[in-house]
């Protein structure tokens, strides 16, 4: 079985947990972003009560990667207006978003 069908597992898992902490959440929306599906991930994100550093750094990284950076850039712009620290992986994300909407 592939990663896809190991995510649509973990997803059923997750979909039938009675309680779903921070780490559940921010790892599934880790993994809908690896595979670059990044409206489920966003899907995950609205639902996801409190928004650690990791779970907004996905969401960066994730439009980073698909060539997206102005959608990367909003995000962190959410990130910083929602007090959120951001570490060295946050802004090299931010970065190739720039480096991105340079050329």
């Amino acid at each position: 079985m592939g990663f896809m069908g190991e995510l649509g597992d973990a997803r059923k898992v997750f979909d039938e947990m009675c309680v779903r902490d921070l780490i559940s959440w921010t790892t599934l929306i880790v993994a809908y972003v690896r595979v670059g599906d990044m409206g489920e991930a966003g899907v995950l994100f609205a639902g996801l009560g409190v928004k650690d550093m990791v779970a907004w750094t996905a969401m960066v990284m994730g439009f980073a990667q698909k060539g997206k950076p102005r959608e990367a850039l909003e995000w962190f712009d959410k990130m910083v207006e929602a007090g959120v620290e951001m570490d060295e992986v946050t802004l090299a994300c931010v970065i190739s978003a720039c480096g991105q909407l340079g050329g």
